[in-house]
């Protein structure tokens, strides 16, 4: 069964996940001058209502480290101060706050367990994917949090497509892992299913179908989305940048 699309997700869950666009400027410094990065992080996070100083940002080495984070010393330098450690998945138990991180491609994924009202979030990039960093999160709250399968919302975040996603002799292909997501294209090439994937491994973990839901659209074709490969492979250079991927727990 295919994710639910976004726009579906209860309201009365006590969780929100959003992510920022082009129009809102690139949110990485390593792609664009450290004011205007900072003016563009501030403007965003102002227009959604979420402040500052309750946001925990990250560095992610496309691994499968699992963090919990059941306290943080809020410094209120979140936006123009380095992250302070290294994550690929938080596991976020801290009301009135969120996490977030810049994306362009990658899978970025949010659960969120409606019982306990704790939150987790991913950065799932083809590397982490194919050592069942999804997976391993999910049995993580099982595990370590008591969290119930019935409980779990997930959400998949805006992410290339295996359409886009297109090589001519992928690396993935050497992992046995990845063939069922594995997608010929018209053109011969071969499209990694990212998208695909995650859902998979969410659905194996016991998740309710009904209770995964997705942002459909496709960060390469998105002209609302910055995508390394639009800009790397495509040669389309406006492309390159990142947007934020936010989670937040309400009070």
């Amino acid at each position: 069964m295919a994710p639910r699309d976004i726009s579906e997700l209860p309201e009365y869950l006590r969780f929100r996940v959003g992510h920022s666009t082009v129009t809102d400027g690139n949110m990485s410094y390593s792609f664009g001058p450290r004011a205007a990065v900072l003016l563009a992080r501030q403007r965003f996070f102002a227009g959604q209502d979420l402040p500052p100083e309750r946001l925990i940002p990250f560095f992610t080495e496309h691994r499968e480290i699992i963090t919990d984070i059941p306290a943080y010393d809020f410094d209120g330098c979140s936006l123009s101060h380095p992250p302070r450690f290294i994550s690929d998945a938080n596991v976020l138990q801290i009301p009135g706050a969120g996490i977030f991180l810049g994306f362009a491609d990658c899978v970025p994924f949010v659960v969120y367990d409606a019982r306990q009202h704790l939150l987790a979030f991913a950065h799932v990039g083809w590397r982490s994917m194919a050592a069942g960093l999804t997976g391993k999160l999910l049995r993580h709250l099982m595990q370590h949090h008591g969290s119930r399968p019935q409980d779990l919302y997930g959400v998949i975040g805006p992410s290339i497509k295996p359409e886009s996603y297109r090589f001519a002799d992928p690396i993935q292909a050497q992992n046995r892992v990845w063939q069922p997501f594995l997608r010929p294209q018209p053109d011969g090439r071969t499209g990694i299913d990212l998208y695909g994937f995650c859902t998979q491994e969410v659905h194996s973990a016991g998740v309710p179908p009904d209770q995964l839901y997705a942002f459909r659209t496709d960060t390469a074709t998105d002209p609302t989305l910055f995508s390394h490969y639009a800009a790397t492979v495509n040669g389309q250079r406006h492309k390159q940048g990142r947007f934020f991927f936010y989670g937040w727990l309400d009070e």
